[in-house]
Order: structure tokens, then sequence, then C-alpha cells
């Protein structure tokens, strides 16, 4: 019984930081969500390679590892238009790909709101 005046103070101690994580997670998305939108307006725009798509959108790690993660998010259907977000500019044996940057955006920006 003497504890329980101990745990409720850190029950609020607890609650009020979790508030404030909250708080600061919900800033740091907004940030976030401007700082692409700024980054896109220094970037090229249209139908651009791979690479440069996933590098105006934000995307960290090797050459191979965003460009890849272009390929997965189309093939799990986020980037899914062909001729919205995607196009193919070769059919051959290794298609060539290209993406749109701002639909792209908008697609990754619909699946995180």
């Amino acid at each position: 019984m003497e504890k329980q005046p101990e745990i409720i103070t850190l029950l609020n101690t607890m609650i009020q930081k979790l508030e404030i994580l909250e708080r600061d997670t919900k800033e740091l998305r907004c940030e976030n969500q401007q700082l692409r939108i700024d980054l896109l307006k220094h970037t090229a725009t249209g139908w651009q390679s791979p690479l440069v798509v996933a590098r105006a959108l934000g995307f960290e790690g090797s050459d191979l590892s965003v460009v890849k993660k272009m390929h997965r998010l189309r093939d799990a259907g986020t980037f899914s238009r062909i001729g919205k977000h995607y196009r193919i500019l070769n059919s051959g044996n290794r298609p060539t790909y290209q993406y749109h940057i701002e639909n792209c955006d908008k697609a990754l920006t619909k699946r995180t709101a």
C-alpha cells in the first residue's frame, strides 16, 4: 500500500512521456511530408529512372537497394498503374522502367496517410 503513490506518479509520468512522443511523432511526419514536397520541387519532374525517383522520394540506401525498393513497391501494388506510376520503355528480355515522380509521391502519401 505504501508504494501506490509512487506507482501512480510513475504511471502519470509515463503517460506524459507517451503523449510527448506521440506529439513529436506527428510533428516529424508533417516535417517529413513537407521535406518530400520541397525535395520534389528541386529535383527532376515527370518520368525518370527508378534511381532518380527513389532519391527524390527520399529513399535511402545503396543505388541498387533503392531501385529494388521501387520495383518492390510496383510489384506490391503501391505503384500499380502502368502509364500513371510507371512505364516500360522496351519490352525485350530485360525491360527498362521509368517512374513518374509526382504520381509515385502521391501514391506513397496516400499509402502512409
